[in-house]
């Protein structure tokens, strides 16, 4: 038997850099190009009207709930209301951050149709210039500190890999975009070729595939996680529903001493968000809530306040 340890597994965790990353979630895209579901041809919908394939086989969200294409080709009329709420509640978020004396960032993560769209509408007929965020970010001061971080994940789409083929959500590539936007925003000194992150290659059934399979076959994807366990982890209080869901993670070894809560969704829950964080800054403080708590970040004593919300979801105005 042979004494030389076992080489590692594609599906072990491993620490990673951002540009390790962006090779593996390249090779992961290129597998999923031959994927079964990549076959299917464009403008086939869902039964429940969730899902639309665009080209080379993606998938994209529809409308469903939130009615998202139909936000993004401005086939809506927004409320004076909508705008006018959105832009109170975030100027009040700016200035209990300033007599906090807490940094905050509004983080609002791009939809795959406002980052690659063409590959929804190859003709290049729509383009997403109404959509209600467009209309609403002119309005808005530079006080509220509002991030798009569609910019970082264009910049990169044509060589890289920045969100799933049949996902809704970015890849971690995109995220590691994203992050570093985020980053230079809060002020950080750090040298992001020296940072790690841990990443796993899981076998998943992506949440776009299950609206048109039954069962939905799965795929191997590269995904963030923590690097070390959370040191509190709690579910939210109504069964079945991820809002007040909350976990803390700590890093002793974090280029910035500053504690982090972030208020937001499944991008910061699931998908990278509060793990990338986590890599730089002691102490990350993840609730899933569309809203601030002010007073879970004055009890929490967080130097940091970041808010994400998905693009589509800001449909629905949060309360603080």
């Amino acid at each position: 038997m042979s004494d030389e340890p076992l080489a590692p597994s594609r599906r072990d965790a491993r620490r990673l850099t951002a540009r390790e990353i962006f090779a593996e979630d390249l090779a992961l895209d290129a597998e999923s190009a031959g994927h079964v579901v990549s076959r299917l041809r464009p403008g086939v919908v869902s039964p429940n009207k969730v899902t639309i394939t665009g080209q080379d086989g993606r998938l994209f969200v529809a409308d469903g709930a939130s009615r998202w294409e139909q936000q993004f080709r401005g086939d809506l009329k927004i409320p004076d209301a909508w705008f006018e709420s959105w832009t109170r509640v975030l100027g009040a978020r700016a200035t209990i951050a300033a007599a906090l004396g807490v940094t905050l960032w509004n983080l609002v993560i791009p939809e795959k149709q406002a980052v690659l769209p063409e590959m929804r509408w190859p003709a290049g007929d729509v383009s997403g210039a109404e959509r209600p965020l467009m209309q609403l970010i002119p309005r808005l001061g530079p006080e509220v500190n509002l991030l798009y971080a569609a910019d970082a994940l264009i910049a990169r789409k044509h060589d890289l890999a920045v969100f799933f083929r049949h996902n809704s959500h970015w890849t971690a590539t995109g995220c590691c975009l994203a992050m570093e936007a985020l980053a230079e925003r809060l002020g950080l000194q750090v040298d992001w070729d020296d940072i790690r992150f841990s990443y796993r290659v899981r076998d998943v059934a992506h949440d776009l595939t299950v609206h048109l399979f039954d069962p939905a076959p799965e795929e191997a994807v590269g995904l963030l996680e923590a690097r070390e366990a959370p040191f509190f982890a709690s579910a939210g209080p109504e069964p079945g529903r991820n809002t007040g869901a909350s976990f803390g993670l700590r890093n002793p070894d974090a280029p910035d001493p500053r504690r982090v809560m972030i208020f937001g969704d499944s991008y910061a829950h699931d998908m990278g968000v509060a793990f990338a964080l986590g890599e730089l800054f002691a102490e990350v403080i993840m609730v899933w809530s569309k809203s601030i708590d002010w007073a879970q970040v004055q009890a929490r004593e967080a130097q940091v306040v970041v808010w994400e919300s998905a693009e589509r979801f800001l449909a629905t105005v949060a309360e603080s």
